[in-house]
């Protein structure tokens, strides 16, 4: 006897299937983004980039449940070339946190138009960065095609008539074959005798 709190095993199917589809969606937009955001930094940089004399002013760790990874954050305040006082936080890769203590001095790069848009040496965004992006994408993509031919798949699966692929149709019943039953239509019912 089934427990009635348990899922079937085709809805079992179905969940993890519905959850792989949002979690690739999910993947192959954030490659998306990424890629072209790399590509327009590198190319702003290129065009219209300016360095300026930054400090560190704090750093700090952020760790990621999920996944137990560790996410290196450097605070650094720098003047723009246009008089601006800025105050900005950028992930780093940790050798690049390690590098630097609280108010050391470090050179910053930015875009002119787009002094959000910066680095400190070591954490450029390069085309390297681009194509990385470019994989989250294409995996996403095709993980998110997969998933949804087998959401498709099982809902045809369960709403087809017929047999199941690899089982015999079963025989009509005993019932619905035997010619006792009576196919005449009833006049009277549904009509009410009236007074």
């Amino acid at each position: 006897m089934e427990k009635s709190g348990q899922l079937s095993i085709r809805d079992q199917a179905l969940l993890v299937l519905a959850c792989a589809l949002i979690f690739s969606i999910a993947i192959a937009a954030a490659g998306y983004l990424g890629a072209g955001q790399t590509r327009d930094k590198i190319a702003a940089f290129a065009a219209d980039g300016a360095v300026a004399d930054g400090v560190v002013t704090g750093k700090r760790v952020d760790m990621v449940m999920a996944s137990k990874a560790s996410v290196y954050w450097l605070q650094v305040a720098f003047k723009t070339d246009q008089g601006a006082d800025r105050l900005d936080s950028l992930v780093v890769a940790n050798s690049i946190y390690d590098r630097y203590a609280v108010h050391d001095p470090v050179p910053v790069s930015y875009v002119r138009s787009r002094p959000d848009w910066f680095y400190v040496p070591g954490a450029e965004p390069t085309t390297r960065d681009a194509g990385i992006c470019d994989g989250m994408f294409k995996y996403g993509a095709v993980a998110g095609v997969a998933s949804l031919l087998g959401l498709v798949d099982l809902f045809s699966a369960g709403r087809g008539g017929g047999a199941p692929k690899g089982r015999p149709a079963t025989a009509p019943s005993a019932r619905a074959a035997s010619p006792a039953v009576s196919t005449e239509r009833r006049t009277e019912f549904g009509t009410r005798g009236r007074t």
